[in-house]
């Protein structure tokens, strides 16, 4: 199973969060690398797989898993970003879920750290802005690490 997937049937409706698919990155990144990347609103439109699969791949580039993360983690933290038209972060990152008991808060610090510092994502299609602008992001060192 690819790291980052498609898991739209299992996503519940989160307050303040659009609803639409959602997106596991998992890098070995979820965004990842590591479990990443979460949820874009496709009423009519999902990002493509060659744009998840560069998404994945510049986020893998950036997340540095905190110390003790393997790939048998199976921790995982899920963040909010809003994207500005040119695809950089429109503000903080928000934590939405996280699972992690033992590497609490290191996961999601590693986790917003790599989405600040590989922004710009140019690869999401700018024509498409109004389906990715919102986006959950899954980021599971299981998946990510496990591949």
């Amino acid at each position: 199973m690819s790291a980052f997937q498609n898991n739209a049937a299992n996503q519940t409706p989160r307050n303040g969060a659009r609803q639409g698919t959602t997106y596991a990155l998992g890098v070995s990144v979820l965004l990842f690398l590591f479990g990443l990347l979460q949820e874009v609103n496709a009423q009519s439109f999902a990002l493509t797989p060659g744009e998840i699969d560069a998404l994945r791949t510049r986020i893998s580039q950036c997340w540095k898993p905190p110390a003790g993360v393997s790939p048998a983690t199976r921790d995982y933290v899920v963040l909010r970003i809003l994207l500005k038209p040119d695809g950089s972060l429109a503000g903080s990152p928000v934590l939405v879920e996280d699972t992690s008991s033992t590497f609490r808060p290191a996961l999601a610090d590693s986790a917003i750290q790599a989405l600040m510092t590989c922004q710009p994502f140019t690869m999401l299609n700018p024509e498409h802005y109004e389906q990715w602008k919102d986006l959950e992001l899954k980021f599971d060192p299981h998946e990510l690490l496990g591949r």
